[in-house]
C-alpha cells in the first residue's frame, strides 16, 4: 500500500510539474501486477512480485521490458524539401526491402 501511495504522490506531482507521468504510471501498474502477483499462488510469482513492488526490482524490470519493446521500433527520419517530398536521412541502403514508406494524411471529417 505504501508503495502505491508514493507513485501516486509522484504521478501527481508529475502532472504539477506539467511533464509528462511515464515513468510514474509504469510504477503504478508494475506495482498493481505485483499484488495480482502476490495473490497469485506459487513460489516464483510470490518472487517476481515481491522484487517488483521495490523501486530497484521495478528499475529493472522496466530496464528489461523498454529494452525489448523498443528494440522492435525502427523510426524514419525524412528531411522536408518544400514540394511534399525529401530524402530519408537515416536509411542505410537506399532499396531496403524491410523498409515501409507511408505518408500521414490528415482527413477533415464533416
Amino acid at each position: 500500500r505504501r508503495e502505491g501511495v508514493a507513485a501516486w504522490r509522484r504521478f501527481h506531482g508529475a502532472v504539477n510539474e506539467s511533464r509528462m507521468p511515464s515513468q510514474e504510471l509504469q510504477d503504478g501498474l508494475m506495482i498493481v501486477f505485483a499484488a495480482a502477483l502476490l495473490l497469485t499462488p506459487g513460489l516464483l510469482t510470490d518472487a517476481l512480485g515481491f522484487v517488483m513492488l521495490t523501486p530497484v526490482g521495478r528499475r529493472l524490470v522496466r530496464k528489461h521490458l523498454l529494452g525489448r519493446i523498443a528494440g522492435g521500433v525502427k523510426f524514419q527520419v525524412y528531411r522536408n524539401d518544400g514540394n511534399g517530398g525529401g530524402q530519408p536521412l537515416n536509411r542505410r541502403y537506399q532499396h531496403d526491402s524491410k523498409t515501409i514508406d507511408a505518408e500521414v494524411v490528415h482527413k477533415e471529417i464533416p
